[in-house]
């Protein structure tokens, strides 16, 4: 076999090993970005449920004062 047969050989396996390892580099990235927005919507979801939770809470508390107002005032008038 010539020698620069197989010099071309060597070139190109040498570059389809590039190729190769281009292609999976890529694919880590890829990955790696995916598995980030996964854990910042896992973040989000959690910080959501968080703020709803005491989002209601709050309503809920307003709701027992405007009841205890209604019921003081009503006492109010139906005593007189």
């Amino acid at each position: 076999m010539p020698k620069t047969k197989f010099s071309s050989r060597i070139k190109i396996a040498f570059l389809n090993i590039m190729q190769a390892f281009g292609a999976a580099a890529s694919h880590w990235a890829t990955n790696a970005k995916l598995r980030v927005q996964e854990i910042n919507l896992e973040a989000r979801r959690h910080e959501i449920l968080t703020e709803s939770s005491m989002r209601a809470f709050e309503l809920w508390q307003r709701r027992e004062a405007a009841q205890r107002a209604f019921r003081y005032v009503y006492g109010a008038f139906r005593n007189r």
